[in-house]
């Protein structure tokens, strides 16, 4: 047994974690592997949903054009994307006659 897992300064949390990962079998480590990359799935497909509903919502509420969804940690956001053909100026042809 390596010397952390006995010694009184590691926390007894992490003594009982590194113990229990010695015990684990390769098949219960796939099978933590496979919850944990469901899981991951998961979110992804939730994040996705919400950014689909809020585009749906805001376009209901009168709102025109493209808008491109940006992830924060505190919200999803909604930013109105302008064609760069608007933003130029008009250019005008100067009559050759």
């Amino acid at each position: 047994m390596p010397f952390a897992i006995h010694s009184p300064s590691v926390p007894i949390l992490a003594r009982l974690q590194s113990s229990s990962e010695a015990v684990q079998s390769p098949q219960r480590k796939n099978r933590a592997r496979k919850q944990n990359s469901q899981i991951q799935m998961n979110v992804e497909d939730a994040r996705a949903s919400t950014k689909k509903l809020a585009i749906l919502r805001a376009q209901q509420s009168g709102a025109t054009g493209n808008f491109m969804s940006m992830d924060s940690e505190f919200n999803n956001f909604l930013i109105p994307v302008i064609p760069f053909q608007m933003l130029e100026k008009p250019k005008t042809v100067k009559d050759p006659g």
